[in-house]
């Protein structure tokens, strides 16, 4: 789901709590919380690939507004337009990807107790999902291969 679709969902979702939500007598607090609240919850219901930003967002002294979290959002998204999505090629490098991986796949020997009818749907290679793809997932690549 992209981040549109996904922001107005969670205004929806948002506004139905309100209702829901007792109010406090402090008009400040109320906003204040109010504000964190819609903050924290966006963080929470985001798609995994924003987990660099989300991190960066947490670890700032103080608590960006959701305006504020929600630029940062759409800046994230607009820099992956221009450099290729997130796990993706840029479109220089596609042909290039391409080409090298029908040379490759004639010498490919699907990694050990790799399931030899299942082909990656992110680097075309047989033997793995795109779920344990190293190229996507480099932390579960075993430290004894050649990198």
């Amino acid at each position: 789901m992209d981040f549109t679709k996904h922001l107005g969902k969670y205004s929806q979702l948002w506004s139905e709590l309100e209702m829901l939500r007792p109010s406090t007598t402090d008009p400040s607090t109320l906003e204040e919380r109010r504000e964190q609240d819609k903050v924290f919850g966006l963080l929470l219901t985001l798609n995994p690939s924003f987990n660099d930003v989300l991190k960066h967002i947490l670890r700032a002294k103080e608590l960006p507004s959701y305006d504020d979290v929600c630029a940062q959002l759409r800046k994230e998204l607009g820099s992956d337009g221009l450099f290729g999505g997130k796990g993706e090629l840029s479109m220089a490098n596609k042909a290039e990807k391409m080409e090298s991986a029908s040379v490759n796949k004639a010498h490919f020997k699907p990694r050990r107790g790799g399931d030899k009818s299942v082909t990656c749907e992110h680097c075309k290679n047989l033997g793995h999902s795109k779920t344990n793809c190293w190229i996507l997932h480099p932390h579960l690549r075993p430290a004894s291969t050649n990198r």
